[in-house]
């Protein structure tokens, strides 16, 4: 068996390429899980992305609940840090 894929892959190498390419952008074009998200979707959306390989993509929505939430650079500054020079 095994050796029947890895001569299968073997011999259709750039077609087995292209799936690959056609895999990884199909996925990549998913939209991202939101909060109101079925939980088969955020597993799925992990699950296709570790099938793509794009590895940190897959990991992202189990590691969003322990990483620390990071302010967007579009947040206004904190109020006691001076917005003008001199003031």
């Amino acid at each position: 068996m095994e050796t029947s894929i890895l001569n299968f892959i073997t011999a259709h190498l750039v077609s087995v390429l292209i799936g690959y390419v056609v895999l990884s952008t199909a996925v990549s074009a998913m939209p991202a899980p939101k909060k109101k998200s079925s939980p088969f979707y955020v597993w799925f959306y992990a699950f296709a992305h570790l099938l793509a390989l794009n590895l940190a993509t897959a990991a992202k929505p189990a590691l969003e609940k322990f990483l620390p939430k990071q302010p967007s650079p579009t947040s206004n500054p904190p109020s006691d840090s001076p917005t003008q020079p001199g003031s």
